[in-house]
């Protein structure tokens, strides 16, 4: 079927009403991917687990070494001997995690994250059309590689921005241990500062995990409404309190895909929605009839 014949069986599928329209914003406000979100943060609470299990693992190592220092104080020697026994263990340590970490595979969980992200926002994708178009797209057009560029680029962040946080942690712990004893703090002060510091490695891998699936919801959806010839878009926030006032201006208006607005007046940094760190805004499709490339399914093509 060629294209002017394609355009003509699309514009007849559609209700009387949205083919004599000019352009049609979508019916249903996409919703953001909370599904994925907490698969990601999963994956990410499981990976920093590692370092919390290797630590455990060896802990009893480091105290046995700081109370013999404690008793053998007047030893000229003993701060050495203690600090080469915490180097070495932590040595070790690094060793052991890392056998964790390929154990683990980062790179296979974070393609599970993808693909099931990819399958959420088409499912979606599928029925915001259907709800505002009145078509029914083809099942299997946004299967296969359809996403693969995006999909891989995005598994390959996300591990260039975790994959170091364990072994960063394990280095935070250490300087922790050493300069802890030599501050003269004691055993329990130092088991709190470590667990401190874990806990702000882990606040920071799930602070990545929300921000690489807000970035992957904004890929896929710019992917398919473009495919679709959709230029346009209708900025929407998560209405909420933790809404950027820069963002709340541009909620409910209307922008170009080949010109974001300006998301932070102080920078100047221009984006479209999800693309900023941390951002939960959404594109609201707005389709012009005229330039519509949607793949109908097989009963809509009759």
């Amino acid at each position: 079927m060629d294209k002017d014949a394609y355009n003509g069986a699309l514009k007849q599928a559609m209700p009387r009403r949205i083919r004599e329209a000019k352009t049609v914003t979508a019916a249903t406000v996409p919703k953001y991917p909370e599904q994925t979100q907490r698969e990601y943060k999963r994956v990410s609470n499981e990976y920093m687990k590692l370092v919390q299990e290797t630590f455990k693992e060896y802990a009893p190592r480091i105290k046995a070494a700081i109370r013999n220092e404690q008793e053998s104080s007047k030893r000229n020697d003993s701060l050495f001997d203690l600090q080469r026994a915490i180097a070495d263990t932590f040595q070790e340590m690094r060793e052991r995690l890392q056998e964790r970490i390929d154990a683990f595979d980062l790179l296979a969980h974070l393609r599970k994250v993808g693909e099931n992200g990819k399958r959420l926002s088409t499912k979606q994708w599928k029925r915001l059309v259907k709800r505002t178009l009145g078509v029914d797209l083809l099942d299997d057009y946004y299967s296969g590689a359809f996403f693969s560029t995006e999909l891989e680029q995005w598994v390959n962040d996300g591990v260039s921005l975790i994959k170091t946080i364990p072994q960063d942690s394990l280095d935070a712990m250490e300087r922790i241990v050493m300069d802890g004893f030599t501050d003269g703090k004691s055993l329990t002060d130092i088991q709190r500062d470590i667990q401190a510091q874990y806990g702000i490695d882990k606040r920071h891998a799930a602070f990545i995990a929300r921000d690489q699936t807000a970035k992957l919801n904004a890929a896929i959806t710019e992917r398919q409404q473009k495919d679709a010839g959709v230029r346009r878009y209708k900025w929407s926030t998560s209405g909420d309190e933790r809404v950027r006032s820069d963002h709340k201006k541009l909620d409910g208006r209307e922008f170009s895909y080949d010109d974001p607005p300006v998301v932070d007046s102080r920078t100047g940094r221009r984006c479209n929605p999800g693309q900023d760190y941390n951002c939960r805004c959404v594109a609201i499709p707005v389709f012009d009839i005229e330039e519509l490339n949607l793949p109908l399914g097989r009963g809509d093509e009759s």
